[in-house]
């Protein structure tokens, strides 16, 4: 009985190797586009973190404008009526879906209803704006039934108590900040704030 000769091979083993190094290539470049994309991701949230930061020296610019009596909108006359130079509204700005007001979402509702971008903070290539709007339905001295308004409290020597004389109800402002910085990255604070000498 003769031995069985071995079977030559027909190429299957170099078809099967080629399939796995192309598909190996494939997983390595998906592998790779994944790292970029994530390293994307957390420079932008970087920047972001970063413009968050930078909001809270517009809120400051904004906050010293009100509540410095030498300031424009230093005196409670000065807020009963628009003030657009100053980026202050008498009356509630209408927002969108998140509660940011319309004229700060883009340069062109801006300009269209007449804010300054005198009072921009620019830093290089971070720009930071604000706008106040006094949280009330009508210009004018504040109503409590026409203004979001909260109770102040007067001060009796060893506390704050609302029953004891001069206290009452004092309108809420709103302060909104766009700060706009590399790669049209953009971030929106807002915060809302009394202030104690209004009418």
């Amino acid at each position: 009985m003769k031995p069985a000769l071995p079977q030559h091979q027909h190429g299957v083993i170099l078809v099967v190797t080629l399939i796995a190094l192309v598909l190996m290539m494939i997983a390595g470049i998906s592998l790779i586009r994944s790292f970029d994309t994530s390293l994307l991701l957390a420079g932008n949230m970087s920047f972001r973190r970063g413009l968050d930061h930078q909001a809270e020296r517009g809120l400051a610019v904004a906050r010293s404008a009100m509540g410095q009596t030498s300031a424009p909108l230093g005196p409670a006359a000065a807020r009963i009526a628009d003030n657009y130079t100053n980026n202050y509204s008498s009356v509630i700005l209408v927002t969108d879906n998140s509660g940011i007001p319309q004229v700060l979402l883009s340069d062109s509702s801006w300009t269209t209803a007449g804010m300054s971008t005198t009072a921009d903070i620019i830093d290089g290539d971070i720009t930071i704006r604000y706008v106040i709007d006094r949280l009330c339905n009508a210009t004018g001295l504040p109503d409590k039934a026409l203004c979001v308004s909260m109770p102040t409290f007067a001060s009796s020597g060893d506390g704050f108590h609302a029953d004891q004389a001069g206290g009452g109800n004092k309108p809420i402002y709103r302060i909104s900040i766009r700060v706009r910085g590399p790669r049209n990255t953009e971030s929106y604070v807002q915060e809302t704030v009394q202030v104690l000498s209004d009418i």
